[in-house]
């Protein structure tokens, strides 16, 4: 019997001697924790990314509880919040932190009425049957409307009208402190003017949210995330970003003299450069930022094609100077030099849109780095034969 029992003890120390035999207990590892972009204003959102190994649970707190092992979380704090991840298994308990700041807003000034910055039809004049587009910008109101039978509407806007008559139109903005007013015209000509151009400034819409976002690439997973960014986050995942910009009310004859796409108001996030002083000579660079016109369709519709396919690089869009102080860039077709809008109102499309990535997906340097163009605008100059 003690024979047996010695035999046994050797055996078992012999697995434990030979190397692979015996796979040591391991809690599970946190890969990857982090909120994109880490720095939002108030009222804005942040995605929370985790992944997980080894665990068979997974939590979050500030009451965002039990989740998979990795996915994605669109969060919107009102302050700065730390998020914690705790991970568990049978041989451990492992967590890790991610940070989200919260820039407070200016509140608007107390007990103070509306204010509509502009109100404004565009053109004043048109021949009967002709359209004029109402422009408005309203802030501090808890209610707008115009009347003339087109009611409430969102506090900035557009919309084409095409009256019969001279019309006085009459946008009211109220709040608990007040009520203002203010009229635009559209004056109709009871007969056709001659032929000659009609000139018109420049009109400037923001993108459209609903249909603007970015993509982020993990092998052959792609994230679709609601911020417009392009650089990595700190996992070194490309992100590229989708604008989406409302041509819909652009008239079907509009000769377009000139479109502009401005990206003042961005934000950053770690150090996107073309020539990175610090990580650049050990990691290396995110080279030049590209403009891609490339018509995606709904927000819903980005996905691997939409990432990877060739688009058509506008005149200006490889730029290798970035952020820039004025950052207004004029969008053409590289080849013909004319305006990039022009082929889409021909065809009758309502949507202008772009792709924006770096010549190189990440710099590697394991931060994240990142420009957000939420801010972006395009003005659109044209005139009516």
């Amino acid at each position: 019997m003690k024979r047996l029992v010695l035999i046994a003890l050797s055996l078992l120390l012999l697995l434990f001697l030979i190397p692979g035999c015996i796979t040591l207990p391991t809690p599970p590892a946190i890969i990857e924790l982090s909120s994109n972009p880490s720095t939002i204003n108030a009222g804005g959102t942040s995605t929370l990314l985790w992944n997980v190994t080894g665990a068979t649970s997974v939590s979050i707190d500030q009451g965002i509880g039990q989740v998979n092992a990795a996915g994605t979380k669109v969060l919107s704090p009102a302050t700065s919040t730390v998020y914690t991840l705790t991970a568990t298994n049978s041989f451990g308990t492992v967590s890790r932190s991610a940070v989200t700041t919260v820039n407070s807003a200016a509140l608007p000034p107390v007990g103070t009425p509306p204010v509509i910055i502009q109100f404004s039809s565009n053109p004043s004049t048109i021949n009967s049957g002709s359209p004029s587009t109402l422009f408005w910008n309203v802030t501090g109101a808890t209610s707008v409307s115009i009347d003339q039978g087109i009611g409430r509407v969102d506090f900035v806007g557009l919309k084409v009208v095409s009256p019969a008559t001279s019309t006085v139109y009459t946008l009211t903005a109220t709040n608990s402190f007040g009520t203002v007013s203010r009229s635009a015209v559209a004056t109709v000509n009871s007969a056709p003017l001659p032929p000659a151009p009609i000139l018109l400034t420049g009109i400037t819409v923001g993108v459209i949210p609903s249909e603007s976002g970015s993509l982020v690439k993990s092998g052959r997973t792609y994230t679709r995330l609601p911020a417009i960014c392009v650089g990595d986050n700190g996992g070194d995942l490309a992100s590229r970003a989708f604008l989406s910009f409302d041509i819909s009310w652009l008239p079907s004859n509009a000769v377009i003299d000139d479109v502009v796409l401005s990206l003042g108001g961005y934000t950053s996030t770690g150090l996107p450069t073309y020539s990175d002083p610090v990580y650049g000579p050990q990691y290396g660079n995110f080279g030049a930022l590209e403009i891609y016109r490339y018509q995606y369709g709904a927000y819903e519709d980005i996905d691997t094609f939409a990432y990877n396919r060739q688009g058509e690089l506008v005149a200006s869009g490889k730029i290798t100077s970035y952020p820039l102080a004025a950052w207004n860039l004029a969008i053409k077709d590289p080849v013909s030099g004319k305006s990039s809008v022009q082929g889409l109102v021909i065809a009758g499309q309502s949507r202008f849109q772009l792709r924006m990535q770096f010549f190189t997906s990440t710099n590697w340097n394991g931060v994240a780095d990142a420009l957000c163009f939420d801010k972006a605008t395009l003005t659109v100059k044209y005139h009516l034969p």
